[in-house]
């Protein structure tokens, strides 16, 4: 009759060192979420603010955008579209809920920022 006695002690005591791997599961998990949350936000304001700048280069008449865009054979009128469309996806991406057009706004900000390196590659 010992036998079941024993049995419920082991038992307890697996159960308790489960509870301990669960805390210290969700411990790892919580610190990798802050890693996660805080590397998203980090990496949201980068792109939010070089969309912001270029945005402000583009709307603002500025000298050396304006040879820029005549060197690379573009209307003048180009800057005006891409600074709209820049502010446009850097207040998208920064605004609450909205992911289908946070989803449009990193698809849009990546071609530009790709292809101002192609264009401007002077080889």
């Amino acid at each position: 009759m010992n036998m079941p006695d024993r049995f419920d002690e082991n038992a307890e005591r697996r159960t308790q060192t489960t509870r301990t791997h669960e805390k210290a599961a969700t411990v790892a998990r919580s610190g990798w979420s802050r890693i996660r949350l805080i590397a998203f936000w980090a990496t949201t304001f980068v792109i939010v603010f070089e969309l912001t700048a270029g945005s402000v280069w583009n709307l603002v008449p500025i000298e050396w955008v304006e040879a820029q865009l005549r060197h690379l054979g573009y209307p003048h009128y180009f800057a005006y579209i891409l600074g709209v469309w820049q502010a446009g996806a850097a207040v998208a991406i920064i605004a609450p809920r909205l992911p289908l057009i946070k989803e449009w706004a990193y698809a849009g900000a990546f071609p530009v920022v790709e292809c101002r390196g192609i264009a401007s590659d002077d080889r």
